[in-house]
């Protein structure tokens, strides 16, 4: 969260990748938001699955690429996949 809050203006992409199960990533959007940031926060986990909160995954408007989807290889038995997020 530190490093959002410290770099966020300076780049035009996040990637989130492999959250834990704790509310850090929730926290990470909701700060986003409130910023009404333009860029792209790019999210690679499981669905209401292996990875990040369900109060994350409540919250999160997701998109999933295609084209990018189908380059992605999903790590061992966890069905992650790539998500852009608002």
């Amino acid at each position: 969260m530190v490093a959002v809050q410290k770099y966020y203006q300076q780049v035009d992409n996040i990637i989130l990748e492999w959250a834990p199960e704790t509310t850090c990533d929730r926290a990470i959007l909701d700060f986003l938001r409130a910023q009404k940031w333009p860029g792209d926060l790019i999210v690679i986990g499981e669905a209401k699955g292996a990875t990040n909160s369900p109060q994350f995954w409540q919250t999160a408007k997701l998109s999933r690429p295609p084209a990018v989807n189908a380059l992605h290889r999903p790590f061992d038995f966890i069905h992650d996949q790539v998500f852009w997020v608002k």
